[in-house]
């Protein structure tokens, strides 16, 4: 295939190019779909009766543009006596036609109607702006009926091919924004948080060990339960009594045990007497499903 180029100043007529050239020159990288400055842009409205309204707006189909500056009235057929049916309005680009014009795809009756096909193909390819609920016997389109479509796969809006779209990124945003912590709380046994990977940490608020027996201990409830035996807890002393905790024996999803064998700061160990008592601050991490 031979090789094609633009643009460039002609000179004795040498350089001449088509509307075609202009439109795959724009279709190399720009994508097809609605202008995303307004979000009015080709919004679909209800009017009077068995009318909904377009409002004016600009998109760009293989390359070819479309701007549409005026409302335009849309009617829609009369409603089936007994059955429902889904209509779609459409922006239809027809390469025979050489057009871009609003279209109305009727859609067939049914007591649970749906959506009737759309053409996309080379020659023709519709952009849905919107699916339109007929009831039956309807003589009114409200705007419960109308199901707007231009953030859907079947419209989207203009952008630079290669490019992350604006409706994958505003879609991965919200996402990932709730994607990482699913539930978060505290309670009088301290804090939690759950992310939707089934990891969970609990924080303790300070805890209270006892000394009895040369061995200093408390048991803690955890803020939230985890989902299985098999968590791992590490405690930090808050006060100057001893210089780590080791964690006792884990008991249910709910509660550890914790304990500490190390010597105490800054008298000796054999100094401490039943009764005394050192301040941690502990965290657990395990799995909540």
């Amino acid at each position: 295939m031979a090789k094609r180029f633009g643009f460039f100043n002609s000179i004795n007529g040498d350089r001449k190019y088509l509307a075609t050239d202009l439109s795959q020159a724009f279709d190399v990288g720009i994508s097809t779909g609605l202008k995303a400055d307004n979000a009015d842009n080709y919004k679909i409205v209800p009017s009077a009766n068995m009318q909904v309204k377009m409002m004016p707006g600009g998109a760009m189909i293989f390359g070819h543009y479309l701007l549409d500056e005026e409302e335009e009235l849309i009617n829609l057929d009369v409603a089936h006596a007994e059955l429902n049916r889904i209509d779609r309005i459409v922006l239809r680009y027809d390469k025979l036609e050489r057009s871009i014009k609003t279209a109305v795809i009727k859609g067939t009756p049914a007591l649970t109607p749906v959506a009737p096909a759309v053409l996309r193909t080379n020659e023709q390819f519709d952009l849905v702006l919107a699916d339109i609920y007929i009831g039956k016997a309807a003589t009114t389109i409200t705007t419960a009926n109308i199901t707007d479509m231009r953030e859907s796969d079947l419209c989207g809006f203009i952008g630079v091919k290669g490019a992350t779209s604006q409706i994958d990124f505003d879609a991965h945003v919200s996402e990932t924004s709730g994607k990482h912590i699913t539930e978060s709380g505290s309670n009088e046994n301290g804090s939690y948080i759950k992310f939707d990977n089934g990891t969970q940490i609990c924080h303790s608020k300070n805890i209270t060990l006892l000394y009895t027996s040369g061995l200093l201990a408390a048991g803690w409830t955890f803020p939230a339960g985890f989902g299985v035996v098999d968590y791992s807890v590490f405690a930090t002393p808050t006060g100057n009594q001893i210089d780590s905790v080791d964690r006792g024996n884990i008991t249910t999803e709910n509660t550890a045990q914790l304990s500490s064998y190390i010597r105490m700061f800054p008298m000796p160990n054999d100094t401490f007497s039943v009764g005394n008592t050192a301040n941690i601050q502990v965290f657990a991490i395990g799995r909540w499903k």
